[in-house]
């Protein structure tokens, strides 16, 4: 019994193996008849590339450029990146998803052959078409790589340029590398700047761009306390044009106040529902126009030298925003108030180093010598009701004592200061980072302020909304000598402190016309200080060229 039982046992193991031998040979079967396919379109290309033909296609004269970037991609591997004998591959289909969606990315479609390209791959049914695409799809990428990670205008006189040597990877061995693990488009937003600003703004673009249209369309409406009827008739027909509401909804209330909301959302407005001023100036902006807004910022960004930014403070000026970046993610943001437009905040890099509780005001001669002197004229117990100290060169005065009416700006040879307490000019902390500028974050008294659309009244200092709220990020995440619970106690005392940082925090003043919320959502920001001007009108102009 136990021999028969061990023969049937060496049967079923001998017919187990049998089949699976047999599997194995028809996979390795049928793995080879895939190779003799793909060989035969492959062996035809490397013929081509070995023979350098497209310097005999005079259509392909472009490719001359580079010519050398092309022999490096296929110097040891002939075979096709975007087509198998089935028609595109992943890599293809995936290069002309980037191709298609151009505008996501903030790139002009005009630069690339997009049209070329799409009627050639309508027609590419023989080896010989497929490898003239071959050549252009490869150029495109190239081009791809380059505008995305240094833009595609000159930084000096904003004209297009394609300097691919520009780059600092190697662009053909980057193409290598990701054909050869058919990760293209990993490849190609590995190439983008790695800057929150710029990885934020360039996603939410791709969703701004496939929702609503890109088109000149404006409106103008009257405001809401002039005819609130017609201001809303208004605001949902120009919403329509906008992308935010469809033709069905206008005569949903709901629909047009939520509507209404975002776009004031999208264009850094509060949002009340409520067509105001503000608003109203905002409908008479297309959506061609805050397109090339954040085209301008990611140019920008595509040049900025500095792009190792992990954790950090950054103010947008236009945004009236401050974000504080903690290993490349947003952790909180705040409302600002910035300089106005003849006392503008100027964009520059520093160090945050300590911030001061209860801070003393050292006034600016600026300052003192024009606005509190006008207001010292008029008032002459203002310096004494509002805490201001008066002195010359380091002894203190009484400032009753002088005669104010012969002083004027060109005579003012006095330093004042104003002493810690709830009516001084930068609250009730500020934040250091020096720089020539002489410019730093404060509390301010004057709290009404961020309550408005348009926040820029400062004489350039940045003052910030709920500044405790950082001093307490700040004290637990450097374990400072004060306690994050105690920074209020502290400040209660209405005693001077000085604070000092563990570890110094870069601080970014920018100027940027878009960008997004700590959420990701976009947000686009009138031109208060005119700048960028001549790079949005060469974005322009290349587009309607």
């Amino acid at each position: 019994m136990n021999c028969l039982t061990r023969i049937f046992g060496l049967v079923i193991s001998f017919i187990i193996l049998s089949g699976c031998q047999n599997k194995d040979i028809g996979n390795a079967a049928e793995s080879d008849e895939k190779i003799a396919e793909k060989s035969s379109l492959n062996s035809f290309f490397e013929k081509k590339f070995k023979a350098k033909s497209w310097r005999t296609n005079p259509s392909d004269t472009l490719l001359f450029s580079i010519e050398k970037n092309l022999e490096q991609t296929y110097l040891s591997r002939y075979n096709s990146i975007w087509f198998n004998d089935s028609g595109l591959s992943k890599n293809g289909e995936d290069l002309i998803y980037v191709l298609r969606n151009i505008q996501g990315y903030g790139l002009d479609s005009t630069l690339f052959e997009r049209t070329t390209i799409r009627n050639l791959l309508a027609n590419a049914n023989s080896n010989e078409k497929k490898f003239h695409l071959e050549l252009k799809l490869t150029r495109e990428y190239y081009r791809l790589g380059t505008y995305l990670n240094r833009g595609y205008l000159s930084e000096d006189k904003y004209e297009p340029i394609f300097e691919i040597d520009s780059v600092e990877i190697d662009l053909s061995q980057h193409l290598r590398a990701a054909a050869e693990n058919n990760t293209i488009l990993e490849s190609l937003h590995q190439l983008e700047p790695q800057l929150p600003e710029y990885r934020h703004l360039r996603q939410a673009l791709v969703h701004f761009t496939k929702s609503y249209p890109i088109t000149t369309n404006s409106a103008r409406i009257c405001t809401f306390k002039t005819d609130s009827s017609k201001c809303i008739k208004g605001a949902a027909d120009a919403l329509v044009d906008f992308g935010y509401l469809d033709s069905n909804s206008i005569k949903n209330d709901s629909l047009i106040i939520c509507a209404i909301k975002l776009f004031q959302k999208h264009n850094g407005l509060n949002q009340d529902g409520k067509p105001g001023t503000n608003t109203a100036k905002a409908f008479l902006i297309s959506n061609q126009e805050r397109y090339l807004a954040a085209q301008a910022t990611l140019t920008k960004l595509r040049w900025e030298k500095d792009q190792q930014r992990t954790s950090y403070i950054y103010v947008n000026i236009p945004s009236y925003t401050m974000k504080v970046a903690d290993s490349g993610q947003y952790v909180f943001q705040k409302k600002t108030v910035v300089g106005n437009t003849w006392t503008k905040t100027p964009v520059f890099k520093a160090e945050l180093e300590y911030f001061v509780m209860n801070p003393v005001w050292n006034v600016p001669y600026s300052i003192s010598s024009k606005e509190i002197l006008k207001k010292v004229k008029k008032d002459s117990t203002y310096l004494t009701r509002n805490g201001y100290v008066v002195s010359q060169k380091g002894k203190q005065l009484n400032s009753n004592s002088i005669d104010w009416q012969n002083i004027t700006p060109n005579n003012f040879n006095y330093q004042i200061s104003q002493n810690s307490g709830s009516g001084n000019a930068l609250g009730k902390i500020k934040f250091i980072f020096p720089n020539t500028n002489f410019v730093y974050m404060h509390d301010t008294p004057s709290k009404h302020f961020f309550a408005k659309d348009i926040r820029a009244f400062s004489h350039g200092c940045i003052r910030l909304q709920h500044p405790v709220e950082l001093a307490k990020y700040l004290a637990e995440k450097q374990d400072l000598s004060v306690q994050k619970d105690s920074i209020q106690s502290k400040i209660d005392t209405k005693k001077n402190r000085v604070v000092l940082l563990k570890e110094k925090i870069p601080v970014y003043i920018e100027y940027h016309l878009a960008g997004t919320d700590v959420n990701g959502e976009i947000e686009f920001y009138r031109n208060i200080y005119k700048k960028d001007l001549q790079l949005l009108a060469a974005l322009n102009k290349n587009q309607n060229s």
